[in-house]
């Protein structure tokens, strides 16, 4: 999974240079059909330089408690599993045309991020009885 601060698009900006490039920094994330909400790390958030707009009341498995939001820009990293014929497959990131809102929460150990179900709304989630899972990005 990939993440990367939500830019907002400029009409008449001239480009500088001949391309424009902006980083994608690759994170561990949790897929949670139990939250509501995406939510990044606050070491995340720190290490991207995200700034946030407003705060708001979420309730979360501690009660309700104050977070704050923040746009981010979503894709996914994928390895292209038709060119294993080299052990080696083809790694592509998608990310998604439209920037997200999500929410704090304190850093954890096992993973970055937890994509909920307003983004996984988007997608069709399809999960396997021996834990594969594939998620397509319509």
């Amino acid at each position: 999974m990939g993440f990367q601060p939500f830019v907002p698009r400029v009409l008449s900006l001239q480009p500088s240079t001949p391309t424009f490039e902006v980083p994608v920094h690759e994170y561990r994330a949790l897929i949670d059909t139990g939250a509501q909400r995406t939510c990044l790390c606050r070491e995340v958030i720190k290490r991207e330089g995200l700034t946030h707009h407003s705060k708001k009341q979420v309730q979360n498995v501690h009660g309700i408690e104050r977070h704050y939001l923040y746009w981010a820009q979503v894709g996914f990293f994928c390895e292209n599993l038709a060119n294993l014929h080299d052990n080696e497959g083809l790694r592509t990131y998608y990310g998604l045309p439209d920037p997200i809102e999500v929410i704090d929460i304190a850093d954890n150990y096992y993973f970055d991020a937890i994509i909920g179900m307003d983004l996984i709304s988007r997608c069709d989630l399809l999960i396997g009885r021996d834990g594969d899972f594939s998620l397509r990005i319509s």
